[in-house]
């Protein structure tokens, strides 16, 4: 993994975080990280890409996570009523 991919990375967990999501990663060395995507932002002891606690999207590759946020930010801004 490139130092980019880990810097994107972070902060995509960071981002993450601040809208009270926690993400968990998994990499099958197939070439595309896998991102869990859970609702609470924590996760419980023992916690893995695959359970117990279901996500609530797993994205496949780091644009398809970055895509699910933007998307998850703008729908959570639309429910606030802070849209424009």
């Amino acid at each position: 993994m490139t130092r980019a991919k880990l810097i994107k990375e972070a902060g995509l967990i960071k981002e993450a975080g601040y809208h009270g999501l926690a993400v968990k990663c998994n990499n099958p060395s197939d070439g595309k990280t896998r991102y869990a995507f859970f609702c609470d932002g924590t996760m419980p002891a023992g916690q893995t890409f695959f359970g117990p606690k279901a996500a609530i999207y797993a994205a496949c590759g780091l644009s398809d996570a970055v895509t699910f946020l933007i998307g998850f930010q703008a729908g959570k801004d639309f429910a606030d009523g802070n849209l424009a």
